[in-house]
């Protein structure tokens, strides 16, 4: 590698400070580079479009939400992806603040190997055209906007009926989304290393309304059956919205792309589980 692009989260890196130790750690070996003025001397600053061309892995600083509007930034070029912690839990992220400048020093001497992370495809479709396309690397949701109302849907595994049901929407997972939202609406946790997607009903008026696991290589659908005056929307990993209309149907399978995760350590998918959801986390050298 000899290019690297480094992005950081301002509200959780305030002043830039942790980006300014990073930039000193690597300096020597790198070219650094930016898309966004972090007002730091020595970082070459380039257009998106320019970081995307250029970048051989790009560090991010912040939460699992920073990562994850990375992921979908840079998954089309296979660029990497090292996350430092910035956030509360952080999944994703492969370093925390207590052990920067030693697994910098990893990374610098090449000691690392990549993880690859599915993702799901999303297209909407309206009156049989499609009008909208997403990449996720945790979720796609389906939801009601309207103030305590349920959303009626229709559910297809490729294309054979599985069920039909009201709820305040349904959660389509990557195994990487699993710990997201999924788990908080009674969605299991699923092993990152598998190629599934998990189906988790939100708040189902039917107590038989379970989630469901199928292969990745099956295609979900979604059909929106409400025939109020209901509002629906998709949001795509809670950070891209687009507004559903009665009749609508949202197909979801694997994507072409995959997210590229830099790792450091040998800590195994169930060391960091055990470690993230643990009630009360000790901050060792984790």
């Amino acid at each position: 590698m000899k290019t690297v692009a480094l992005l950081s989260n301002q509200r959780k890196d305030k002043d830039f400070i942790i980006a300014r130790k990073v930039f000193e750690i690597l300096k020597e070996n790198f070219q650094i580079i930016s898309s966004a003025d972090m007002k730091i001397d020595g970082i070459k600053y380039v257009t998106e479009a320019e970081l995307l061309n250029s970048a051989d892995a790009v560090i991010v600083l912040g939460g699992d939400g920073t990562i994850i509007r990375t992921s979908r930034m840079v998954c089309k070029k296979n660029i990497p992806i090292l996350g430092i912690n910035m956030g509360h839990l952080g999944f994703l992220a492969e370093i925390e603040k207590s052990n920067l400048e030693r697994y910098l020093k990893k990374f610098i001497d090449g000691k690392y190997t990549f993880e690859k992370r599915c993702m799901l495809y999303a297209c909407v479709e309206r009156n049989g055209q499609k009008i909208a396309k997403f990449n996720a690397l945790n979720d796609v949701v389906i939801s009601c906007t309207s103030f305590k109302r349920m959303v009626d849907l229709e559910l297809f595994v490729d294309n054979v009926k599985i069920n039909e049901y009201s709820a305040d929407g349904v959660i389509l997972s990557t195994p990487t989304g699993s710990t997201a939202y999924s788990l908080s609406a009674g969605g299991p946790v699923i092993d990152s290393s598998l190629d599934v997607t998990v189906i988790t009903p939100i708040c189902p008026h039917l107590l038989a309304v379970r989630p469901v696991i199928v292969p990745s290589e099956k295609t979900i659908k979604v059909r929106i059956k409400e025939k109020t005056n209901r509002h629906s929307m998709l949001t795509i990993d809670g950070q891209e919205g687009f507004d559903l209309e009665h009749g609508d149907v949202i197909k979801v399978t694997n994507s072409n792309y995959k997210t590229t995760l830099i790792k450091l350590s040998d800590k195994s998918f169930y060391d960091v589980l055990k470690y993230k959801l643990s009630e009360k986390p000790k901050k060792n050298d984790f």
